[in-house]
């Protein structure tokens, strides 16, 4: 009879022999293969991030041939026939901040020199007067106030950076704005989340400038030049009532 030992070796060896050995290769090299493919498909994968940009290639091209101008009749059709048939006040605001919204921009980067004027444009016609001084060199006019943006970049922890815009106006705090944006190229950051949910009644409350930001938001319009401005010669728009006295 056959010692133990000799017993443990032929069982090796029979192991050896009869194809166990190829086949647990063969199991080990192709969930090898398995987990190998897969971690090239997440989210930070070569090949995810491969196929992303093919398909961006042919997605991007293929929206930007759509025209949504018909649908935009129709949407504003429905919509006077809904506010119509409502209660609903100040119609009019509301169906001219639906089409300057449902309005698609003419490009696809801005500056922020550019959205700067804007800002200016929505102070000019919004700042609270009844604090501010009457001259009357030139007549009866407000003093021009101040309007600024200021910029405060932070590095992401996995790459790239994120962007707070504050807009401010020193004679009126109700007219500031923040805006939050992520760097989508070098040196080019696109908004984030603004303002992402409305309905027909807080289309009455909207400002025109954020309806401007929403539209460039909508359109994932790039913005450049990201640097703080600031300007204390703001026109305002409103003139002061004549006094007879």
């Amino acid at each position: 009879m056959s010692t133990f030992e000799e017993r443990i070796a032929k069982a090796v060896t029979d192991k050896l022999n009869d194809g166990t050995v190829e086949e647990l290769v063969s199991d080990a090299v192709t969930k090898a293969l398995k987990s190998s493919i897969e971690d090239q498909f997440t989210w930070k994968g070569e090949a995810r991030k491969v196929i992303d940009e093919k398909v961006k290639e042919v997605m991007m091209p293929a929206i930007e041939r759509v025209s949504l101008d018909d649908y935009v009749v129709k949407l504003d059709a429905v919509l006077t026939e809904i506010i119509n048939s409502t209660n609903l006040v100040d119609n009019k605001e509301i169906l001219g901040n639906f089409k300057s919204l449902m309005t698609e921009p003419d490009k696809d980067v801005i500056s922020l020199k550019e959205v700067f004027e804007k800002y200016k444009e929505y102070v000019s016609k919004n700042v609270d007067t009844s604090e501010l001084e009457i001259c009357t060199d030139d007549g009866p006019a407000y003093q021009n106030v101040t309007a600024e943006v200021t910029v405060d970049i932070s590095n992401r922890i996995f790459g790239g950076r994120f962007c707070d815009l504050v807009f401010k106006c020193e004679e009126d705090e109700k007219l500031t704005k923040e805006i939050h944006m992520y760097e989508s190229k070098s040196n080019r950051f696109s908004i984030t989340r603004f303002k992402s949910e409305l309905d027909i009644n807080s289309l009455r409350r909207v400002d025109e400038f954020d309806i401007f930001m929403m539209r460039l938001d909508r359109a994932f319009c790039d913005i450049t030049d990201i640097m703080d401005m600031y300007d204390d010669d703001v026109e305002v728009e409103a003139e002061p009532e004549a006094d007879w006295r």
